[in-house]
């Protein structure tokens, strides 16, 4: 720190004894990796800000959505207000793309598709932002108020296409409430167009104009019906997030009458011997076809229903909707019986002791997935899926007795597979991006973690907290992935104009650091004078 600048700073020491201790993964910096590989994914592989509309739906659906559903696990494990002001900008530059509000786009419909198929990547991305209006409205009511500082990729006076000044609205944001009702506005546009546009069926959940969803391509719509029925106090939405999850629950009963063969099952078998449920890729969706046997009427298909087991890939997806809908749904549908029993899905039939087997049903070979991909690939999707059951290591506690826990299998995995690499894996995208996310959460749930914060500008208040050790260290930000050398965090460039690898807290803002055991600040930090910066150890 610089002798001459004057500013505020309070050491507080509070130890409470006995309350220290310590964990197997505490000094996996899991959040650190998170941090430069989903950044780099969104603005170097996915290219957020300059995607043309009619090339993003599956950028953003399968992509991006799932790395902004990723920043809500980690501002609810850290509560660092980065992670907010990033779903803000990179949600504004999803929205900007809609067809119906870029002028490029050439299709005119309050979605991102362009055709009448794929339409589960839309469910993806309005279910992810219904999921922070939750946050905002429901979770957090006090963030309502929250003061949103006017970053230039947020101002719409320095709006321009094709950049990552995303703000197309005229609007100048002052507060979360406000950005947030904009955004639950924004979203209802898009599910309206499909529930309310002909695309609803009490029977079959939602669909696309080509046809039915299966069960995988529910899983956005339901998470949007569900958290926005909850934020809106919307009933009809609520029913129908009920009614995809009684579908989930429901029986597949049908006569095949051109070959004579009757299917009558749950949607979710249940393994006894595993305790574990499995299903069809299908789900309750039935193809059609016709025969001289049923009289040229089409009639369902049961080779096409059972064609394919569903694989890991699409289960991480089929299983999110069921987890979220126990957590917050409040409904009859599931319960903590059906959670174990998904855990399990993952846990005994996936995993099986380390086989990692490709189907859900703890199968190889009766998959889509190895239809469609290489045996390679589909090594690879195998060997790597484990980050994207995360979330199931809730369950770890009502099942002690049996081991190793969820979490376990996936911290292994992660030291093997991702954990502080020199280079993003070629592996990681959106999905594995979001179980990461998930996964932090888990780490900072159970263990004494630490926290490195690299360089950033701190332009708002702010708090950082952790059990364990808190280091600042802004001359670092592993190069070989950041070859920028910009802060992770809004904003980009330094206030002053000046180098990146320093921490700087500007004047006017008052941070706060508390750490359980130490807090080590290392050459460029400067606190800037009008600013107030407190430093606590206090290991409660």
């Amino acid at each position: 720190m610089k002798a001459r600048q004057k500013f505020k700073i309070l050491l507080l020491v509070l130890f409470y004894p006995g309350l220290a201790y310590s964990q197997v993964y505490d000094t996996l910096c899991i959040k650190e990796d998170y941090d430069f590989y989903a950044e780099n994914l969104v603005f170097n592989n996915y290219k957020l800000c300059s995607v043309h509309p009619d090339k993003d739906w599956n950028i953003f659906g399968d992509g991006v959505s799932k790395i902004l559903d990723g920043y809500i696990d980690v501002y609810l494990a850290t509560n660092d207000k980065a992670y907010l002001y990033k779903f803000v900008h990179q949600s504004l530059c999803i929205i900007e793309n809609r067809n119906d509000l870029n002028p490029e786009a050439a299709a005119k419909t309050p979605k991102w598709t362009e055709t009448t198929s794929s339409t589960y990547t839309d469910g993806y991305i309005i279910g992810t932002f219904s999921r922070f209006v939750h946050l905002v409205k429901i979770l957090e009511p006090e963030l309502m108020k929250m003061e949103l500082y006017p970053f230039e990729e947020l101002n719409p006076e320095l709006y321009e296409p094709n950049t990552c000044n995303c703000n197309y609205t005229g609007i100048s944001f002052k507060t979360l409430g406000e950005y947030v009702q904009w955004l639950e506005d924004r979203d209802r546009e898009t599910l309206d167009y499909f529930v309310y546009g002909g695309l609803w069926n009490d029977k079959k959940g939602v669909m696309q104009e080509s046809g039915d969803l299966i069960i995988n391509m529910q899983t956005g719509f339901a998470r949007c019906l569900l958290y926005t029925g909850i934020s809106a106090g919307n009933k009809e939405y609520l029913r129908m997030a009920d009614t995809i999850a009684a579908l989930y629950k429901s029986r597949v009963v049908f006569t095949d009458r051109c070959t004579r063969q009757k299917y009558n099952a749950p949607v979710l078998r249940y393994n006894s011997d595993k305790n574990s449920y499995w299903w069809y890729h299908a789900g309750w969706s039935l193809s059609y076809r016709e025969c001289a046997k049923s009289f040229f009427i089409k009639v369902p298909n049961h080779k096409a229903y059972t064609e394919y087991i569903e694989d890991i890939n699409h289960g991480t997806i089929v299983m999110l909707y069921p987890y979220e809908y126990y957590k917050y749904g409040k409904g009859k549908y599931f319960n903590a019986t059906d959670m174990i029993r998904f855990m399990n899905t993952f846990k005994n039939n996936i995993y099986d002791n380390g086989k990692y087997n490709i189907g859900v049903d703890g199968s190889t070979g009766k998959t889509y997935t190895e239809a469609r991909y290489t045996p390679e690939q589909v090594l690879t999707i195998r060997e790597t899926c484990a980050i994207g059951f995360s979330n199931w290591a809730d369950f770890d506690a009502d099942v002690l007795t049996q081991t190793p826990t969820v979490y376990d299998i996936i911290m292994t995995d992660y030291v093997k597979l991702l954990a502080s690499k020199p280079a993003v894996p070629k592996f990681y995208a959106g999905q594995k991006c979001m179980g990461h996310a998930q996964l932090v959460a888990q780490q900072w749930k159970r263990e004494t973690v630490n926290l490195t914060l690299f360089n950033r500008n701190m332009v708002y208040d702010q708090t950082f907290s952790v059990p364990g050790t808190l280091t600042i260290n802004p001359k670092y930000n592993r190069p070989q992935i950041n070859s920028s050398k910009q802060p992770f965090a809004h904003p980009k460039k330094f206030t002053d104009g000046g180098k990146y690898d320093r921490f700087v807290v500007d004047s006017g803002v008052n941070v706060v650091f508390t750490a359980g055991k130490s807090i080590r600040i290392k050459p460029g930090f400067y606190a800037k004078k009008g600013s107030t910066v407190k430093i606590m150890l206090d290991d409660k």
